[in-house]
């Protein structure tokens, strides 16, 4: 029987930690960014998980007894060094599964992609490195980021996903600049903008009744274009109103002018040359412009929710795709059951080329044509779903070569078994969207168990409910 001195060092050092259980506890907590002795190191951990105790920390976890007994427990299990954010929990082996948190085995999520902005939970926009794990409704603190004030990383964690896009639109959040024309609206670049910083913002203020603001119109061939803008509503009476062919058309959007600057998207059919405005209906009404951008043949499901793109001269600014890739050695052909929790930016009617939703979820199930399919190059199966933007969906898969069989699950719902070939070729294995059908989503909870075929059946129905 193993002692706790055998399950801490067998655990640490499958993480990678060499030495003595002291030697690598100590090391282990260091790569946490914790400091001092290895008393201090403990009790740095244990704070940042929100306990004053060891004990105290394990009973919440679920362990009875006697402190020795919930350790033990606990390392068997493997839930001793799970740690916030949950987003980056470790991954551990047992005998019967292994609980991935974002991987299975000891694989790696990775997000490989350039600079870019995403909101966080405070409504501010955060600047995000090259290859940094894009987060929304995260915050940084210490130099950890937790998912929100409670450090609640199960019930609003969200990372996004995005395709490559491209702002035509100069100047963006600069409406002064002479790219743009305002009419009974003074204009201004002196208030906060998405970042938070001073003057980055415009606010305009309309001085008489259907006061507004046009660009200049932008070349491009008939097809559907898009806008996004970002609007604080500071002063409203009347209505505020969109447009993409220079006040031809006004779309009316206040409904959506709520809280600090939301993203607000519309599109038009058969449109030459856009020209994209904003139109305040009453005079002494007030808003704060945080960017306005414009999206040459693409509609607004293609690009609701991705990051701003400010501009300035010269050319549109491009940003490149946001994707997660799990480690190929992450999917397992023989046997696996895997769920996850995701929200569409696309509603089931805002398709593609009659595609919606969220492709490459995760291997091996994708959306497509308003609906989940699960396909190992043999069988397809397919489940019809309809959703709309914010939707929260449960969506789960199991498999095993040992009784040929496949199935998928979609909020507790589970379509019937169909014939598994014994390989997905290729594995897919990144998360949230393709390079050719690019749709922004949001996905959270990923979780793969080596299970067999009816275990995982129940261990997913415990999750779904």
């Amino acid at each position: 029987m193993p002692t706790i001195d055998d399950l801490y060092k067998s655990t640490l050092a499958d993480l990678g930690f060499t030495g003595s259980v002291t030697d690598q506890l100590y090391a282990y907590f260091g790569s946490l960014g914790h400091t001092g002795t290895i008393d201090d190191r403990w009790k740095a951990w244990l704070i940042d998980l929100g306990f004053d105790s060891l004990y105290e920390y394990l009973g919440d976890l679920g362990y009875t007894g006697a402190l020795p007994d919930r350790i033990k427990a606990s390392l068997i299990s493997g839930d001793f060094f799970e740690v916030l954010p949950v987003l980056f929990a470790l991954t551990y082996d047992t005998t019967t599964f292994e609980l991935i948190g974002l991987s299975r085995g000891t694989g790696v999520l990775t997000s490989p992609h350039a600079s870019t902005i995403y909101q966080l939970n405070d409504g501010l926009y955060h600047a995000f490195g090259v290859d940094e794990p894009v987060f929304r409704n995260a915050r940084l603190d210490g130099g950890t980021w937790y998912v929100d004030e409670a450090d609640d990383g199960v019930a609003t964690a969200w990372w996004w996903t995005q395709p490559s896009l491209s702002n035509a639109q100069l100047h963006s959040n600069d409406l002064t600049d002479v790219e743009w024309s305002a009419t009974n609206m003074t204009v201004t670049q002196d208030v906060p903008g998405l970042t938070g910083a001073a003057n980055t913002g415009c606010k305009l203020i309309a001085t008489s009744n259907n006061g507004r603001v046009l660009a200049n119109a932008i070349t491009a061939a008939s097809d559907t274009h898009a806008s996004k803008w970002y609007i604080e509503g500071i002063t409203l009476t009347g209505t505020v109103e969109l447009t993409l062919d220079n006040g031809g058309t006004w779309q009316d959007v206040t409904a959506q002018v709520t809280g600090t600057y939301p993203e607000i998207v519309i599109d038009q059919a058969a449109l030459v040359n856009p020209q994209i405005g904003i139109r305040l209906s009453t005079s002494g009404d007030e808003v704060y412009i945080g960017n306005a951008e414009c999206h040459l043949v693409k509609t607004k499901s293609t690009i609701r929710k991705g990051g701003p793109i400010f501009t300035t001269t010269a050319v549109p600014i491009a940003t490149d795709a946001v994707r997660y890739y799990l480690d190929i050695a992450n999917h397992s052909n023989t046997r696996q059951g895997i769920f996850l929790e995701y929200t569409p930016s696309a509603s089931s009617v805002e398709g593609v080329a009659g595609n919606s939703g969220i492709y490459d979820v995760i291997s091996p199930i994708y959306t497509r044509n308003n609906g989940f399919r699960m396909a190992d190059g043999t069988t397809v199966i397919t489940t019809a779903k309809v959703w709309a933007v914010g939707d929260i969906i449960k969506l789960a898969a199991r498999w095993d070569v040992d009784v040929s069989l496949m199935s998928q699950c979609i909020d507790a719902t589970w379509t019937s078994d169909a014939p598994y070939d014994g390989d997905f070729n290729p594995p897919i294995t990144d998360i949230g969207l393709s390079e050719s059908l690019p749709i922004c989503a949001g996905i959270r909870n990923v979780s793969g168990y080596d299970l067999d075929y009816a275990t995982a059946k129940a261990k997913i129905d415990e999750l779904m409910a």
